[in-house]
């Protein structure tokens, strides 16, 4: 409710030149106020909030102000005496978010590096731009992983696509479990948790399928 906004003052040609007795000049609200979202100083043509404005139910409003040398004006003012201001609502906290908050994979030795595990996702509250990180800091594992504690993976900083970048061996157990951050051009961030899982290739499971080609073309 503290924003306000001086907008531009009108000219009134009688007072060219004009030193002393000067027209005053008074703004009104002419269409795109009836609910009252808005308040105008008739004298500064300073624009302020009456109330908060909430972005979920409309992104922008189109107010008319026109100016004449009455305060009481109510008729209807000429064209050229129209202001028309367009207001855009903007969060009150732009920000990222994540469309999960926990993301899941599973490797194993048969896995090799640069295999995609999975893509993180988060859009932005006003679209801007947004890069994702691997929070380092946050990774817990077990001890049979802790060589390949900072080399794991890696994490694409513009599509989110997280890639194996160590090789799995039958050594490694456990999982992976750490935070990835995005973070947009205003530096405001939001986390999500991710677990990549080792999974042993004694616990994979082999479908056989005992049908004739002939049968499973039909």
């Amino acid at each position: 409710l503290q924003e306000s906004f001086e907008l531009p003052q009108a000219e009134d040609l009688k007072n060219h030149l004009c030193e002393d007795d000067c027209q005053d000049i008074y703004y009104r609200f002419i269409d795109g106020n009836n609910e009252g979202l808005f308040v105008l100083d008739q004298s500064s043509n300073v624009i302020s909030l009456a109330q908060e404005l909430d972005r979920e139910v409309a992104t922008s409003f189109t107010l008319h102000i026109a100016a004449s040398n009455s305060p009481d004006a109510t008729g209807i003012p000429l064209q050229t005496s129209i202001l028309v201001v367009t207001v855009n609502v903007r969060e009150a906290n732009p920000r990222p978010i994540f469309e999960q908050d926990l993301y899941t994979a599973g490797i194993s030795t048969l896995d090799s590096i640069g295999r995609e595990l999975l893509t993180v996702r988060a859009s932005h509250t006003e679209d801007d731009t947004i890069t994702y990180i691997i929070d380092r800091a946050s990774m817990q594992l077990d001890s049979s992983l802790e060589a390949v504690r900072d080399s794991a993976f890696t994490l694409h900083a513009t599509t989110g696509v997280l890639s194996l970048n160590m090789q799995p061996t039958a050594s490694m157990h456990g999982m992976f479990e750490f935070d990835v951050i995005a973070t947009d051009t205003a530096s405001a961030i939001d986390t999500a948790r991710v677990k990549v899982y080792l999974i042993s290739s004694q616990n994979r499971v082999t479908f056989i399928f005992d049908n004739q080609l002939e049968t499973v073309e039909q």
